[in-house]
């Protein structure tokens, strides 16, 4: 019977071991694609979470943040001061609202 020959029972393996990676293949891109799929889903709640935060802030509040912000950014003046004109937070808010 053929099914007792060594040739056909490598054949048999042989196809057996290719379905055994091609599914070991598939459920890692599987496992990958979920993961970027969370990660995904908490970017865009942390961002909304942030603006939701930044847009019902003190105003004197959020110009300090942004002094700070910028501060650490490098953006000081000649004397190492950091001063943020009304101007300029009108301008990150709207940045801010623009870009979500």
């Amino acid at each position: 019977m053929i099914h007792n020959e060594p040739a056909y029972k490598k054949y048999k393996q042989e196809k057996s071991n290719q379905k055994k990676n091609r599914q070991k293949r598939e459920n890692k891109d599987l496992a990958e694609s979920q993961v970027k799929e969370w990660f995904n889903q908490q970017d865009e709640k942390t961002q909304d979470e942030l603006l939701n935060h930044l847009v019902k802030m003190n105003p004197y509040k959020f110009e300090n943040l942004m002094v700070q912000l910028l501060s650490v950014m490098g953006y000081k003046g000649d004397e190492g001061q950091a001063l943020v004109t009304n101007q300029m937070i009108m301008e990150l808010m709207e940045l801010l609202i623009k870009t979500h």
